[in-house]
């Protein structure tokens, strides 16, 4: 069955469904669950077209946004942000913009390695919500924290966690996470991959949110095969909602790494495996990222060609 058959059976399951979020778990979990994103972006592009209602729409294009900047098309999800989230924004609570630019920002870093940008991103981003007022909404100030953190600014990051200490408990995931962050920042892997094991799994929501993390922190300790089971074990989560959180940032990382690591071992078949799950992932992905995936490409015919 073709996959407009698919979507056209899907809607028609939708429509019977009382609950908005249940109509989107029928459109969207079963690809999410394998980690199929191609048919994910093409399920919500159909749903969308047809102008649903804000109930449906709403969610669907904050997806959207996430799946974009999961498949490398951060052209596209930064025209969300100017378009589509904007009016969704305006409509439901100005300040959820703030969350998707620090999204943005957080590509730049993960997608492009292009801290500079991000934390002229970040700069331009906090001068907004001040004049804005809004710089106490709690959620999106430690998110902001973490990014700065990523992006390398330990100063602020540690400025925005005191703006929000009085309500922050000690030992939370979200501070795990920051400290993590501003640990590996700091070139403190260690302290990194310990703040990181408190976070893993501490989630009631998400107990895959900081594998991505945590694997990057084994791999500054140079410890390879704690990378690889970190990784695997991320990879193997089959909850849509735990998915698409750690994927948006980590999955395409976590293909690559892998395959890199797996073929270090002369595991030819894994990384075979992982490699061209990345290619499928970045196929469609901007420009700036298509040499990674050209690279990635060329790897993989070396290897079936050694392989025979």
């Amino acid at each position: 069955m073709g996959d407009s058959t698919l979507v056209d059976s899907l809607r028609r399951e939708a429509a019977k469904v009382s609950s908005p979020r249940a109509r989107l778990a029928v459109l969207l979990d079963t690809p999410t669950s394998i980690g199929d994103y191609a048919s994910v972006a093409r399920r919500i592009d159909s749903v969308l077209t047809s102008k649903p209602g804000l109930e449906i729409g709403g969610p669907l294009m904050v997806q959207r946004f996430r799946v974009r900047i999961l498949r490398g098309q951060l052209a596209a999800a930064e025209q969300d942000v100017g378009t589509s989230l904007r009016t969704l924004a305006q409509q439901l609570d100005p300040a959820a913009l703030f969350g998707a630019e620090a999204a943005l920002a957080e590509a730049q870093v993960v997608l492009l390695g292009d801290s500079s940008a991000a934390r002229a991103r970040l700069a331009r981003l906090e001068t907004t919500i001040a004049r804005s007022g809004a710089a106490g909404e709690d959620r999106v100030t430690l998110y902001r924290a973490l990014v700065h953190a990523r992006a390398g600014d330990a100063a602020r990051a540690r400025t925005l966690v005191a703006a929000t200490r009085p309500l922050l408990a000690r030992d939370s995931s979200i501070r795990n996470l920051i400290d993590g962050e501003l640990a590996l920042a700091e070139r403190r892997p260690a302290d990194a991959v310990r703040s990181f094991r408190r976070a893993l799994g501490s989630e009631f929501l998400c107990m895959t949110c900081g594998a991505g993390a945590l694997a990057r922190a084994y791999d500054a300790m140079g410890q390879r095969d704690s990378v690889v089971a970190v990784y695997e074990f991320m990879l193997a989560s089959r909850d849509p909602s735990d998915r698409l959180l750690e994927d948006q940032l980590e999955r395409a990382r976590a293909l690559l790494r892998l395959g890199e690591l797996y073929e270090a071992r002369g595991d030819v078949t894994q990384a075979l495996r992982r490699y061209r799950e990345f290619v499928g992932l970045w196929k469609d992905a901007d420009a700036p990222l298509q040499s990674v995936v050209a690279d990635v490409r060329d790897r993989v015919a070396r290897m079936e060609r050694k392989r025979g």
